[in-house]
């Protein structure tokens, strides 16, 4: 079920595995990257699901009508392109724009993400048997539930009674241990998380790993840092709030016990840093062994109670080791008075955003207007379509699919792939900094990468999960418990290499390391990503360049430890390791002197936490210009104008142009995928919380280090998008 709370999931992603879009908070396994955006195109689709997948409009271009360039229409003509390509190419725009009072920021992802809800409601609404069956008898229920206001404000805090009154009988420390594990199956964060994916070393088989969790603030620095003081107070009034909506006594006092302990638990966690690199976070042990790790916390109690076999799970992966141990003598040493507040406000800010709305206030006042800026939720039935989404997603997915997915597109994105895998293995053959040996072994890795497009060949089976047409919060615990029982379900399975991690609607693409694999939901291939009808430099700089980056995700700092099979295994020579990192570190330096605009100066990019996200942007956008030019030299469709002059406002400097296609539409193109705009707050929490660079830095900063940008646009020592060629870090 849709939540605000940034810990209200139970199964973490795996700290080495990021989209390439922007995330929001929280997490659900169908829906790791949730957070981007969904899209779907308007329109009510029959209700029975005549069409077949693939089966919405052609898209193919007509062949006399000439094709689209860049969109310009929020070019500032007063900004060059060689001071700034991201302003130029969105400066209008962004200064005209209004953030939406919903939004805590708009970007490309949002604008299509805002269509797809359109879609999705008009696919909700367009089922009209008045007894359907199956999986549209589950997103009907689910979606009438949210929308029936009168009862949800009826109802008050009664939904979440019974597992308040279960904190509350529970006589000790152990009884409390089986409720918080009931809960943790019915989506309510613990103090520690778990999840299940292939082992990182061996991709033949699923294993089970534990996370750090316990806190309800972003990020484990927003409990320490001066700079979230405020925050922190906030946080402290938020708490108080709906601990005497839920009618708790001593709210006051819950509140300060409760920040107290939290902060006890951050004190134990990871840095972001740390906790993405893919080595660190692999401890392997006998899930016996816990004990010894971490002593004073009954896991075996635990596991039962959350719902893992124990001989599903001998072993275990344990991702920061020593935050179990700090947390389980945390535990160990904490009254049962403490405990029970805790695990009380995990409940109620679980569920608050689905409760009457005296809580749903209070949680979208913290979580959305305090942290992000935002100023308003957003409408409700949109709120609906993402409550819809997140239990039964793909069910969601099918039927847009069969209505607004071309099966061309799939076609074409097909053939980009290949393209870009093309480039990527001419660079590996010219590379001069990498020996033989490991380029040949980059190149095989490449050759083993699968490619997900579209939507997947099977879909979830739903059957199992009992909807509520009149209860938002059963529903909420219904849709939890199934993914929890079905992810569990996993462990002693041959793995699926046929699953999805995110929902065709979904405006994104993910590199998963572990399948090596990447995968492009349907509606990320639509415009300005993509378009059959914009000239083939429009789509490299688009959905080229978003190819290349999740291709590129497979050879970043944390992906490149991975080989062609999925597995952690070591297949560099130690020279070239050696001289990646070097590159690695001053791509890392670019970026950690980076500020946003419109922030104070002390709000720096972190370069260590971005560097995996900005590795994959350069050599998505350099393997991107590289493809293209293979393209014009193939007479590929769409390349016919590439030598042809520019209508692009963007007026490249009197110097000579480069030999060659001309590449301005391309950058251009990519200039423009990363137009957003975003309220300081919103941009403040980001630099802590989001792997990605703002998006001002992933247009402007990949184009610094790609000579072909400079040498298109003039770009010289004078003019502020310059990077002297020996400062240049190259990688692919």
């Amino acid at each position: 079920m849709h939540r605000d709370d940034p810990q209200g999931h139970v199964h973490p992603p795996r700290p080495d595995r990021d989209p390439f879009g922007q995330p929001t908070s929280g997490f659900n396994r169908r829906r790791f990257l949730a957070g981007f955006g969904v899209l779907a195109g308007a329109g009510v689709l029959a209700a029975c699901g005549v069409q077949t997948p693939g089966g919405g409009p052609s898209t193919s271009a007509r062949p006399n009508r000439p094709l689209a360039g860049p969109d310009l229409s929020g070019v500032a003509p007063g900004v060059r392109v060689q001071d700034d390509l991201y302003r130029h190419v969105n400066g209008a725009w962004y200064d005209g724009f209004q953030i939406p009072g919903d939004k805590a920021q708009y970007s490309t992802f949002d604008d299509l993400s805002d269509r797809a809800q359109e879609q999705l409601k008009a696919i909700i609404e367009g089922i009209k048997d008045p007894r359907p069956r199956g999986d549209e008898a589950k997103i009907r229920d689910v979606y009438e539930a949210y929308m029936d206001t009168a009862r949800i404000d009826r109802d008050g805090a009664d939904p979440i009674k019974p597992d308040l009154d279960a904190v509350d009988k529970a006589a000790d420390k152990a009884a409390l241990l089986d409720v918080i594990g009931a809960h943790q199956k019915q989506g309510v964060s613990g103090l520690v998380g778990y999840y299940v994916d292939t082992d990182q070393k061996d991709s033949s088989k699923y294993a089970l790993s534990l996370v750090q969790s316990g806190i309800g603030l972003p990020d484990q620095a927003y409990y320490s840092d001066p700079k979230y003081a405020e925050a922190r107070d906030k946080y402290r009034a938020y708490l108080e709030k709906i601990a005497s909506l839920a009618g708790l006594s001593d709210a006051p006092g819950v509140a300060a016990r409760v920040l107290a302990f939290e902060t006890a638990v951050a004190k134990g966690h990871w840095d972001k840093v740390r906790s993405r690199d893919a080595t660190a976070t692999y401890n392997p042990q006998p899930w016996s062994q816990l004990a010894t790790l971490a002593p004073g916390y009954d896991w075996d109690r635990w596991q039962k109670a959350v719902g893992i076999k124990a001989d599903d799970a001998k072993n275990v992966i344990v991702a920061q080791p020593s935050f179990l141990t700090a947390v389980a003598k945390l535990w160990a040493d904490t009254d049962l008075g403490t405990l029970k507040d805790h695990a009380r406000i995990q409940v109620i800010r679980g569920y608050a955003a689905v409760l009457s709305v005296p809580f749903a206030e209070a949680n979208f006042d913290f979580y959305s207007k305090t942290l992000r800026g935002v100023e308003q939720q957003p409408e409700r039935w949109k709120r609906g379509v993402s409550a819809v989404e997140s239990a039964v997603g793909e069910a969601l997915g099918k039927l847009y699919v069969a209505k607004h997915f071309p099966a061309d597109s799939k076609q074409q994105a097909e053939q980009l792939v290949n393209n870009l895998k093309g480039a990527y293995r001419a660079s590996f053959a010219d590379l001069d900094w990498m020996t033989p040996a490991t380029r040949r072994a980059a190149a095989a890795k490449l050759d083993k990468i699968r490619t997900k497009i579209g939507y997947p060949d099977t879909w979830r089976d739903y059957s199992g999960l009992k909807t509520d047409p009149k209860s938002v919060v059963a529903n909420a615990r219904a849709s939890a418990e199934f993914d929890n029982a079905y992810q569990l379900a996993k462990l002693p399975k041959p793995v699926n290499r046929d699953e999805w991690l995110m929902t065709p609607q979904t405006v994104n693409a993910y590199y998963n390391p572990g399948m090596n694999e990447i995968v492009f939901p349907a509606a990320i291939l639509q415009s300005p990503f993509f378009s059959p009808d914009a000239q083939a430099a429009v789509n490299y700089g688009g959905i080229g360049a978003v190819i290349g980056h999740e291709i590129g995700h497979a050879f970043d700092d944390q992906g490149a430890k991975y080989d062609g099979d999925g597995n952690l295994k070591d297949w560099w020579e130690p020279a070239d390791r050696a001289e990646f990192d070097k590159r690695t570190k001053a791509l890392i330096a670019q970026y950690d002197a980076l500020v946003p605009a419109g922030l104070a100066p002390e709000n720096k990019v972190n370069g260590g936490f971005t560097v995996g996200e900005n590795l994959a942007d350069l050599g998505g956008l350099s393997i991107a210009v590289a493809a293209y030019r293979i393209a014009v030299a193939n007479r590929d469709p769409g390349t016919e104008a590439a030598s042809g002059s520019s209508s692009s406002a963007a007026a490249p400097s009197s110097a000579a142009p480069a030999a060659g296609p001309d590449l301005t539409p391309l950058f251009l193109s990519w200039g423009r995928i990363w137009r957003a705009k975003t309220r300081p707050s919103a941009a403040v929490q980001a630099l802590a919380t989001d792997p990605h660079a703002p998006n001002e830095f992933r247009a402007n900063q990949v184009v610094k280090n790609i000579g072909a940008f400079a040498d298109t646009f003039g770009v010289g020592p004078a003019d502020k998008e310059w990077l002297d060629p020996k400062d240049r870090v190259r990688i692919w």
